[in-house]
């Protein structure tokens, strides 16, 4: 995988987790920064102004750099550290877990925290579900009518994206594939005009797509 290509959350999930009347609301959300993870928090907070605990983790960056946790007041290592262990355990980043414990009135243990703690983080991930940042690059060049009647096909085997064609005194087109797929799909193009179309690069992209 390229090195700025990284596996990030979809959208929004939740999950609901219920424990000897204890109840742990999870949310997952993707973030870009910690600001955006922070105020995603205080959101929640007033959301869940009953709640005896808010816990979180986040990682942020293509490398996760950035790696933060909260228990906010459960007893050390037992829900912070398995919602990052959570996230981490799918190789995620830019992404966040805010677990919300409504207490039922008895204790569960540190090994019943872990549990209930992880299964609301693991949850939440799986109902936003999982995508990849993928690296893209996008084309563009220049051909005859007859030379764009040989490419017929070229969308569906190469899975190009945002394809446009513009038809004047020739035709221009434009498109983005994958950079793994690019060389083969930029060779199958020259072979089958001859070398005739005039191409060129347009920089990279990247667009996240469920895995």
């Amino acid at each position: 995988m390229d090195a700025r290509e990284y596996f990030t959350l979809m959208g929004h999930g939740s999950s609901l987790v219920e424990d000897r009347k204890s109840r742990f609301i999870g949310r997952a959300k993707h973030v870009s920064d910690e600001q955006d993870a922070y105020e995603f928090l205080d959101s929640v907070k007033k959301s869940e102004r009953g709640a005896a605990h808010n816990v979180y983790a986040f990682c942020i960056g293509k490398d996760a750099e950035i790696m933060r946790s909260s228990d906010d007041g459960e007893p050390s290592g037992t829900s912070g550290r398995p919602c990052l262990e959570a996230i981490r355990g799918r190789g995620l980043t830019d992404c966040m877990v805010v677990v919300t414990r409504y207490f039922g009135g008895t204790l569960l243990g540190t090994g019943g925290l872990v549990r209930a703690y992880g299964s609301a983080a693991r949850d939440a991930i799986e109902d936003a579900g999982v995508g990849k940042m993928t690296r893209y690059l996008r084309y563009s060049l220049n051909m005859g009518y007859a030379e764009w009647n040989r490419l017929s096909g070229l969308q569906d085997r190469w899975d190009l994206k945002d394809l446009n064609v513009e038809y004047g005194e020739i035709v221009e087109l434009s498109f983005m594939v994958r950079a793994d797929r690019s060389e083969g799909c930029m060779k199958e193009i020259t072979d089958t005009l001859s070398g005739r179309a005039d191409a060129k690069e347009d920089g990279e992209h990247f667009l996240l797509e469920k895995v």
